[in-house]
């Protein structure tokens, strides 16, 4: 295993909250603002349930969730908690923001890893336990080169959205 235990003993699991600086760079963080860890948490364990179980019980890349419009909408709308008179979601907008050319579906990682992040939580910790909890796809506790890769390449494509990776790729 790459990280295993609790939060603080792997470098990996080291990230900040909804007040640092670098969450405050998150494109579209806004839309997280009135998200807290146990909606982030519904959320994804609304999108295991959409998850074809594995033959062998273990995460494999061609498991992952992806997420048809229907499905995000059902996904990331937290029927418990109203405010002016909605439900708590995130907009549609997202899904259309967050798909490939022509694709249909987008990557729930793609949005569960910055709403660990901007999520409302008591701590630095408890986000990093949120996240840690996800990307632990297979709940045995460890983050294995398998979950390890999968976080990676998330995370790749979360900063290609925010465009960061553009900043550094662009020449001046």
């Amino acid at each position: 295993p790459v990280c295993r235990g609790e939060v603080g003993a792997c470098p990996a699991r080291a990230m900040g909250g909804a007040s640092s600086r670098e969450a405050s760079r998150i494109h579209g963080r806004e839309r997280y603002a009135k998200w807290h860890a146990e909606h982030v948490k519904a959320a994804w364990e609304r999108a295991q349930a959409l998850r074809a179980p594995s033959p062998t019980g273990r995460f494999a890349g061609e498991h992952s969730i992806r997420l048809n419009r229907i499905e995000f909408l059902h996904v990331f709308t937290e029927f418990t908690k109203v405010e002016e008179n909605k439900f708590l979601n995130l907009p549609l907008e997202m899904f259309d923001e967050l798909h490939p050319d022509s694709a249909d579906r987008v990557d729930v990682m793609e949005v569960l890893l910055p709403a660990c992040v901007c999520c409302i939580a008591a701590n630095s910790t408890e986000r990093a336990q949120l996240c840690f909890d996800i990307y632990d796809l297979d709940g045995d506790s460890q983050i294995d080169e398998l979950e390890l890769d999968n976080f990676i390449s998330v995370l790749g494509r979360v900063m290609h959205h925010a465009g960061v990776l553009d900043f550094f790729l662009t020449p001046n």
